[in-house]
């Protein structure tokens, strides 16, 4: 590619030389970069940042070349470059149509990794439905929606970390094909467990965390309700309640809870989900919570009446504790005479 080329839509500016000559890119070839995506200076003669993997969540992008990648522009201009250059292409707006789902997926993936729900589109999750063959379907990002409504030239500025041949490397998730991630889940939660009996809960969390994430991935290409939803979700439930575990351990309640509230909207019965919610609510002092959680836990499971009487019963010292505390608190600032 030439430094300016508008007979195949793009032109590229270099910003600072890489090292070397430019590598040799060939199927499986895995590229690391980091990227801003910009668009181009509006009539104020302002350039708008859209994404920014360096602030994004889920680190610099890794691409595996010659696997068909959605957005092909991006396996076109990385191949111009050297190592640890840095350049900015300007692409037409016919070459960078996909953009919007790869900005999803890759913000659906920094929310997973702090712990948010990614909420799946509504209805048809294929990419020619985000895009709008269908109609236009809210992405849940308000730029993204913006841009799919009002498609634009796009500004992409690369840094080319690393170029690294296949067996050189360790797959990613965001690399790898269905198979290998169904492959990789029992062996994350058999990670995870072994972890977690090691009593190393944030590395075990991490692990259910990606086994997680691996069948979110999977589930975005299933129908909600369909057969392979449902038995993806089966597999995804246990993974759920272990990371809440983790985190209860870690005394990250509220993520907890999230968790737990997330089986029990599939299994409302679900006595583990019950007894970790419930117990996450005790522990961040929400007695009323704790108690509808928990009281439905004996109702369900007898056996477990012991330790939701003493989870209750550590619950009421505690909120007496803290009205102690709070009136003595009132009473320094002379709220009581």
């Amino acid at each position: 590619m030439a430094a300016s080329d508008e007979n195949v839509g793009v032109s590229k500016q270099i910003i600072y030389g890489g090292k070397g000559e430019c590598p040799k890119f060939e199927k499986n070839t895995k590229v690391t970069f980091h990227f801003r995506t910009i668009s181009p200076s509006d009539s104020t003669n302002e350039e708008t940042v859209i994404d920014d993997s360096r602030t994004m969540g889920c680190g610099p992008f890794e691409l595996l070349y010659g696997r068909g990648f959605k957005l092909a522009i991006w396996e076109r201009i990385v191949q111009t470059m050297k190592v640890s250059e840095v350049a900015r292409f300007t692409c037409k707006k016919e070459l960078v149509r996909y953009y919007v789902l790869v900005s999803k997926s890759l913000r659906d993936v920094a929310k997973q990794n702090r712990g948010e729900k990614v909420e799946p589109l509504s209805s048809h999750r294929c990419g020619a439905a985000l895009l709008g063959c269908h109609g236009h379907q809210s992405t849940g990002y308000e730029d993204l929606d913006h841009l799919q409504e009002h498609s634009s030239d796009l500004v992409f500025e690369i840094e080319l970390l690393s170029v690294e041949n296949e067996g050189s490397y360790e797959k990613g998730i965001w690399s790898m094909n269905s198979d290998e991630k169904r492959d990789l889940i029992p062996k994350l939660k058999e990670q995870g467990n072994e972890l977690y009996k090691n009593g190393q809960y944030l590395e075990a969390a991490a692990k259910y965390g990606t086994a997680i994430g691996c069948i979110e991935i999977l589930e975005s290409f299933e129908a909600p309700g369909s057969d392979p939803e449902k038995a993806l979700y089966q597999m995804k439930e246990p993974l759920l309640l272990n990371y809440a575990q983790c985190k209860l351990h870690l005394g990250e309640y509220s993520n907890a809870i999230k968790q737990t509230t997330t089986v029990l909207r599939r299994s409302p019965n679900n006595v583990k989900a019950l007894f970790r919610r419930g117990k996450a609510y005790a522990l961040s002092l929400k007695a009323r919570e704790a108690k509808v959680d928990l009281e439905k836990v004996v109702q369900l499971d007898s056996s477990l009446s012991q330790s939701v009487t003493k989870l209750l019963h550590d619950l009421d010292i505690e909120q007496k504790k803290q009205d102690k505390d709070d009136r003595a608190l009132l009473q320094g600032k002379g709220f009581f005479k």
